[in-house]
């Protein structure tokens, strides 16, 4: 493990719990996939509503950025207590509750893959996909899916 993933692991929080009847990872060979995560922070969302309403970009940033963090922890549970064992991050799906006018959605996509790049360095450069819904589970205002590779 390197000193930035050293850092990273002293900002992660308590993994979250699904809401359903679901597990939030899943591994098949060497990668890792994730349910859809959203900005959960002490069981409470981060924001609710729309981008383009009542949610601004900014904040909306936030919560995919909070949607990385709760997926590192997530993955680092999985992986057994540590993410030694990550080796990239592969995709990231945004889906971005919004406006029918709001069109910036992969600007919010940016404050996960933004964070995972800072923390994680070159590794952390993925593939991306950032679109947008009418509603999301409890009215977050992002979710977003991770693929991540892993040492088997």
């Amino acid at each position: 493990m390197n000193e930035n993933q050293a850092k990273l692991e002293e900002l992660l929080p308590t993994p979250i719990k699904p809401v359903g009847s679901y597990v939030f990872t899943k591994q098949i060979g060497d990668l890792v996939f994730s349910s859809g995560i959203i900005p959960l922070k002490d069981g409470k969302l981060l924001f609710s509503g729309k981008l383009g309403a009542n949610v601004s970009v900014e904040e909306g940033q936030e919560c995919a950025r909070l949607c990385a963090i709760n997926a590192l922890s997530l993955l680092r549970e999985h992986l057994g207590g540590s993410l030694a064992g990550l080796r990239e991050v592969v995709s990231l799906r945004a889906i971005v509750s919004g406006t029918a006018e709001f069109t910036d959605h992969a600007k919010v996509a940016n404050g996960a893959s933004d964070f995972l790049v800072e923390h994680l360095g070159e590794s952390a450069h993925h593939v991306r996909a950032a679109f947008g819904a009418n509603s999301l589970p409890l009215d977050a205002p992002v979710e977003i899916e991770f693929v991540f590779r892993v040492s088997e």
